[in-house]
């Protein structure tokens, strides 16, 4: 997929929403995509879908961690949570950025939590993702801000 950044005045346009396959689930809206690096978030998503995330983490067991600032969740079951859990997909008119549920979260089986990578975006905001976290793909940037992303069949 090539998403070429360095036309302002016709900025790329992601509809957002929440898959199971092929199947959409949900609907979150058309939003501005840009290249940003949400610290240690692969992506932000609308208001709504961060919502609802949360909605079905909480739906299999899952418990938000109040004091903690980095949105950690107790009693997670990795098993039962992965299977439950939709795909990001942020669809462009050239391509699909699509992070399934063990890209956007992580377990930790020493205290039974589990972290979400994506973080909430702002409402009617762009949506910012993080090329250089995206899992398992190649990335190429131009200096005319042209963005290349093909699959790896690396594993390491």
């Amino acid at each position: 997929m090539t998403l070429d950044f360095s036309n302002v005045e016709s900025p790329i346009q992601a509809n957002t929403t929440l898959t199971n396959g092929t199947v959409v689930l949900e609907q979150f809206g058309f939003h501005r995509l840009v290249i940003d690096s949400p610290g240690s978030y692969r992506t932000t998503v609308p208001p709504a879908m961060y919502t609802r995330i949360e909605e079905l983490l909480i739906a299999q067991g899952a418990a938000r961690i109040p004091e903690d600032s980095r949105t950690r969740f107790s009693s997670c079951s990795e098993a039962a949570i992965i299977d439950s859990l939709p795909s990001i997909d942020l669809a462009t008119p050239v391509g699909s950025i699509i992070y399934f549920p063990e890209d956007y979260l992580e377990f930790s089986a020493d205290d039974n939590t589990c972290r979400l990578h994506v973080w909430r975006g702002t409402p009617g905001g762009a949506i910012k993702f993080s090329p250089l976290m995206l899992v398992g793909s190649n990335v190429r940037i131009t200096r005319d801000n042209i963005l290349q992303i093909c699959e790896t069949a690396a594993r390491f």
